[in-house]
């Protein structure tokens, strides 16, 4: 095995972590359509606030709690660039399963994490540039190549889903049936992912966990709020502003477990996506729960209540 930045790579962090991450997106691209951009331009108001949440407010309140628990509760820097790397990163694909199981607006989950997934090649290095540099006080702080990141994050999240993309327009009875056994090796991948970089960090794996989840339950618990506030601020559609709050809390943990290690060296930063992967499934499954059962509700006591979103 051989040494990178002072992290021992393996076979799971050299051929497992980029293989899960491209097969992930490229089952994303092949469930994509024109019409998930097409609903872009018809739902400004809708769209513009999901991102406003993802890319603002998830890595302002990250920075937010990254600080509080550092000071409050001793944080090691580590890991707060691995919190900081994580709200960085677009929604991850599960969303909007969430959002489907939640009864929340599905079709606008999609369309924010395909616009966020196209764009995290110039958004994810630029926000984690500056939020780093706010939190440590210079640029130069955290040795990370803005070039790099933005090259690593395309090959991965970009090429795949276009490849997925073209294969849904060009071969779309194939890409149909292809898309749910593409979803459950996602999901397959990234068990083994969180497992690798658990294993990794065994030593230190209860410490860590201490440290980690905590913060971890914090961010997504307050990003989940800030973003059904921003929806209703907004004027959205209830289940709009779920879909919101939902895609803003459901980050793309395996990209943020590639960078850590790819571009910070470090199996302690990696553990942080790890751990928020596992929290945001427990919340988010406990609010699709709620939220169906609330959907479910109003249409028992008022069958064509709310039936469509208002426009936005």
């Amino acid at each position: 095995m051989s040494s990178h930045g002072g992290l021992e790579t393996s076979l799971v962090t050299d051929v497992v972590l980029p293989v899960a991450l491209a097969v992930i997106m490229l089952g994303m691209g092949l469930s994509l359509t024109r019409e998930d951009f097409r609903r872009v331009a018809r739902q400004p108001r809708a769209v513009a606030v999901g991102l406003v949440a993802q890319v603002v407010a998830l890595p302002l309140l990250a920075m937010g709690v990254a600080v509080a628990f550092h000071h409050l509760l001793g944080l090691p820097s580590i890991l707060v660039m691995g919190l900081l790397l994580l709200a960085c990163c677009p929604g991850g694909a599960t969303s909007n399963l969430v959002t489907y199981l939640a009864r929340a607006d599905a079709a606008l989950s999609v369309s924010l994490t395909a616009v966020n997934s196209l764009a995290a090649a110039v958004t994810t290095p630029l926000v984690f540039w500056a939020t780093t540099t706010l939190v440590f006080g210079s640029p130069t702080a955290v040795q990370v190549s803005f070039v790099e990141m933005a090259g690593l994050v395309a090959l991965m999240l970009v090429l795949p889903i276009g490849v997925g993309m073209a294969v849904r327009e060009t071969r779309p009875a194939w890409a149909a049936r292809a898309e749910r056994p593409f979803k459950v090796a996602s999901a397959a991948f990234l068990v083994l992912v969180v497992a690798g970089v658990v294993a990794q960090n065994r030593a230190e794996f209860w410490t860590l966990a201490a440290q980690s989840v905590p913060a971890s339950v914090a961010l997504n618990v307050l990003v989940l709020g800030a973003g059904l506030l921003l929806g209703r601020l907004a004027g959205l559609h209830r289940r709009q502003a779920r879909a919101v709050a939902i895609e803003g809390a459901f980050q793309n943990g395996t990209l943020g477990i590639a960078l850590a290690v790819g571009q910070l060296g470090s199996a302690q930063a990696a553990i942080v996506p790890g751990f928020y992967s596992l929290v945001m499934f427990l919340t988010g499954g406990a609010l699709a729960y709620v939220w169906a059962r609330d959907e479910r509700r109003r249409a028992r006591e008022a069958p064509v209540d709310d039936e469509a979103p208002a426009p936005a």
